[in-house]
């Protein structure tokens, strides 16, 4: 299972530019190939289409976030902060929450709905059963998203942490380097004894962690009913696999060295 420590973070005000916004995130990842990020990201007609369906009109602001990138759906254990780089949906999956299949479990968000409209733009599909889901908050009196604000929530505290934009969410995410990533996964898989055989080859080791990381995205993508985060991994496996596998297991043979 995958264990979760949530800590709200602090908001943060700062001057708004997408690309600088999502550059923070996407540069310190950057031995990962940039179309994982889905770089560039929605273009003009999606996100008018998204606008059309869900009954909106996104600001100037989201629309450009969304046209420099929406999101990467990066599989990550113990990834309690929600990071938008794991957690936001590409605009196509965007859905009323009174529309989706969340909403009998959603009950206690939906109390104020004549006052407030709320969108899932996202969810945590490694939260395991926390239920960690991303909402954009519109006031019921408008139809703009230049009002919304970005709430995570972890429904089974429950527990909210608001952010004033889309883009204060995504600046606010604190910074996740390559190293820090394949750490992550590397404490996981010890934990969870997948390397335990010491016996095992360099290449067979590659593989174990392979079908282990394939059979728990998969798990649990199903599990939450991301269809963004799995149809994400069915995109992007193999270069995942090329890029952070071979990184993982050099980490883990540094680290038994310096035992």
């Amino acid at each position: 299972f995958f264990f979760i420590h949530y800590e709200p973070w602090e908001k943060v005000m700062i001057p708004s530019s997408s690309s600088s916004a999502w550059n923070d995130c996407i540069s310190a990842m950057s031995p990962l190939p940039k179309e994982m990020f889905r770089t560039p990201g929605n273009d003009a007609s999606t996100i008018h289409a998204a606008e059309q369906r869900l009954n909106i009109q996104f600001s100037d602001n989201v629309k450009s976030m969304l046209q420099h990138c929406s999101g990467a759906n990066l599989p990550l254990p113990l990834c309690g902060k929600m990071h938008p780089l794991v957690c936001l949906w590409s605009v196509e999956y965007w859905q009323d929450v009174v529309d989706s299949d969340m909403k009998e479990t959603m009950d206690f968000i939906l109390e104020d709905k004549e006052k407030n409209r709320r969108i899932i733009i996202g969810n945590n599909p490694f939260g395991a059963d926390y239920g960690q889901v991303v909402l954009l908050r519109i006031p019921s009196s408008h139809h703009s998203a230049a009002v919304a604000t970005v709430e995570l929530v972890t429904m089974n505290i429950p527990e909210f942490t608001e952010f004033e934009s889309l883009e204060s969410w995504i600046r606010s995410s604190p910074t996740l380097s390559f190293d820090e990533y394949i750490q992550e996964w590397n404490n996981y898989l010890l934990d969870d004894g997948v390397l335990d055989d010491d016996t095992l080859e360099q290449q067979q080791k590659q593989t174990e962690i392979i079908s282990f990381v394939n059979k728990a995205v998969r798990k649990y993508c199903q599990w939450t009913g991301d269809t963004c985060a799995e149809a994400a991994w069915t995109r992007h496996s193999k270069e995942w696999e090329a890029t952070v596998v071979p990184a993982m297991l050099n980490s883990l043979s540094n680290t038994k060295d310096s035992i």
